[in-house]
């Protein structure tokens, strides 16, 4: 990928923490996953969706992960665990 280099994905996920999946697309370029492997993209992001969508519902408001899907830039006000993590070359 020209865009986003392998390693540098790998790199990523792993900073995202155990819930993350980097998902490599054998033949695709940079968001060339849907047009490379459009079955498999396509189920794996409505699962991803649906997921998060539950996890958003006020009934499953006190599970890990649940919380807003979009909120306003920056870090949440008292929260000190975001932020930037340095990454060597």
């Amino acid at each position: 990928d020209a865009t986003v280099p392998l390693a540098d994905g790998r790199r990523l996920a792993a900073l995202a923490g155990p819930a993350a999946e980097h998902w490599v697309v054998p033949g695709a370029e940079h968001s060339g996953g849907l047009a490379a492997a459009t079955q498999d993209y396509e189920r794996r992001t409505t699962d991803f969706l649906r997921m998060a969508l539950r996890r958003a519902r006020p009934e499953h408001a006190d599970e890990p992960g649940s919380g807003p899907i979009i909120s306003a830039p920056g870090t949440p006000a008292g929260d000190h665990t975001i932020g930037a993590t340095p990454v060597e070359d």
